[in-house]
C-alpha cells in the first residue's frame, strides 16, 4: 500500500489529460494547432494538426493527425492529399496559403481507436481520423466500422477538387 497523504488535489480538474485516447465516435472539433515539419525519417515534410473536441464528455481532449503532403513518396503525397481534400470540403473552405486560416472552423470528424506496436514491443492505442463532414451533416462512415484506408472510398469521380 503506498502513502497518498502528499498528493494534493485542489482545484485540479477531475478528466483526462489532453492526448488520451477517445471511444470510435463523430466528434465536433476545430483545429487549434497546426505545423509544417520534417517526418521522423527526415524524408520529406509534413503537416500536423491538432484538433480540439468542443462538445461532449471528451471537450477539450485532442486529436492529432500528420498530413504526408510533401513526402518524397509519390503514394503517401496523395493520400495525404486526399484528406486535406476531404478536410477542406468539410470546412466549406477552398485551399489555404497559410495553416492558421484552418484554425477554429468547427468541422465533424469520425474517429476510431487503432492499435499500434510501441518501440519498446508492447502494444499502445492512439486514434486515427477516418472522415471528415460539415458540422450538422452526418459523417459516411460509421466509426465501428473503420476502413481499411483513410477516406480511399470518397475520391470524385469527375474534375471536381475534393474541396469544392
Amino acid at each position: 500500500m503506498a502513502q497518498m497523504n502528499d498528493v494534493n488535489m485542489e482545484n485540479v480538474r477531475a478528466e483526462m489529460p489532453s492526448g488520451s485516447v477517445v471511444p470510435n465516435d463523430v466528434y465536433r472539433v476545430v483545429v487549434t494547432g497546426s505545423e509544417r515539419r520534417k517526418t521522423k525519417k527526415n524524408d520529406g515534410e509534413l503537416l500536423a494538426l491538432k484538433f480540439t473536441i468542443q462538445q461532449g464528455e471528451y471537450a477539450g481532449q485532442s486529436i492529432t493527425t500528420n498530413l504526408n503532403l510533401w513526402h518524397q513518396n509519390t503514394a503517401a503525397r496523395n493520400m495525404a492529399k486526399q484528406e486535406y481534400g476531404c478536410m477542406l470540403k468539410a470546412m466549406g473552405i477552398p485551399p489555404v496559403q497559410d495553416t492558421q486560416q484552418l484554425h477554429n472552423i468547427p468541422v465533424n470528424i469520425t474517429v476510431v481507436v487503432a492499435e499500434y506496436k510501441k518501440n519498446d514491443g508492447t502494444m499502445g492505442k492512439t486514434n486515427n481520423i477516418t472522415d471528415y463532414a460539415p458540422v450538422g451533416q452526418a459523417n459516411n462512415q460509421q466509426p465501428n466500422n473503420p476502413p481499411a484506408q483513410n477516406n480511399q472510398n470518397n475520391q470524385q469521380q469527375d474534375n471536381t477538387p475534393p474541396y469544392a
